[in-house]
């Protein structure tokens, strides 16, 4: 009584290969988590209207819809100055990493909705894609495309 004996298994590959998949799975929901989290700061920057924030978030030679991102800067801050508040959520569809880069490719949905200064209220959604790369525990983007 009080001894529990340890029971042994007949298939100790079995068990490795059981314990390097739930590793697997838990470094992908950690992943997933990750990526979530940036998707929610990246909204959150751009909704504070932050542009030095916002600007933060990409790399020197990001772009965006194949535009230079720097060249996009005056038409965010002239958008920031005409909206009074903004809502934007985006949904994280899927994504992948690339073996070659080591970036990671996500594919997401996003809903924004505007207030605009003189009262007008706009919605909008659509696909959006970033390419990413790691930065520290977050990670930064190099690419941005989106469309309706």
């Amino acid at each position: 009584p009080g001894v529990i004996e340890e029971s042994k298994s007949s298939q100790p590959g079995k068990d490795k290969k059981m314990l390097a998949s739930k590793e697997k799975m838990l470094s992908q929901q950690d992943q997933k988590d990750r990526l979530e989290s940036f998707l929610r700061i990246y909204c959150r920057a751009y909704e504070s209207k932050n542009l030095d924030k916002f600007a933060s978030l990409f790399t020197p030679d990001a772009t965006e819809n194949n535009t230079p991102f720097q060249d996009m800067l005056p038409n965010y801050r002239k958008n920031m100055e005409n909206i009074e508040s903004f809502n934007y959520r985006i949904e994280l569809v899927d994504y992948f990493l690339q073996n070659d880069t080591g970036n990671i490719r996500m594919k997401g949905k996003y809903f924004t909705r505007f207030l605009f200064n003189e009262g007008t209220l706009e919605e909008n959604s659509g696909s959006i894609f970033m390419e990413l790369i790691i930065s520290g525990d977050s990670y930064l983007i190099k690419r941005l495309n989106y469309g309706q």
